[in-house]
């Protein structure tokens, strides 16, 4: 993220949830230098982009994810099933100036999530 070693960053872990099943785990770090001066963590409830937009007048242009495969034991919490396979975006997003909003792993429960990739030069 290119942050000095002193810096702060707010550390978001969230279950995602679809029809009200999990499909995926995330670990997210925000720079706390971004954030508004009356942030608050109890603020964050539900989209982290739709939080960045609304309330830090962030705006999220773009991504740029490795995926991967993950075998884990220790990633999910809170799931009955205890999954361990996993699809990994190990991702960074930035603004429209290249400006890096936000780091973001999230381990997507294989089998409960789908992804199709465009690629183009």
């Amino acid at each position: 993220m290119d942050l000095a070693p002193s810096a702060e960053a707010v550390e978001v872990r969230r279950s995602i949830l679809a029809d009200g099943v999990i499909v995926a785990y995330s670990y997210d770090l925000i720079p706390l230098a971004l954030m508004p001066d009356d942030f608050s963590t109890d603020q964050l409830d539900g989209s982290l982009f739709a939080y960045l937009r609304d309330r830090a007048h962030l705006f999220p242009h773009h991504g740029v994810a490795e995926i991967h495969a993950v075998h884990s034991e220790h990633v999910g919490w809170d799931d009955p099933e205890h999954p361990d396979l996993y699809v990994l975006l190990d991702q960074l997003h930035y603004d429209a100036d290249g400006t890096v909003l936000m780091y973001s792993r999230s381990y997507f429960i294989e089998g409960r999530y789908a992804f199709t990739v465009v690629r183009s030069s």
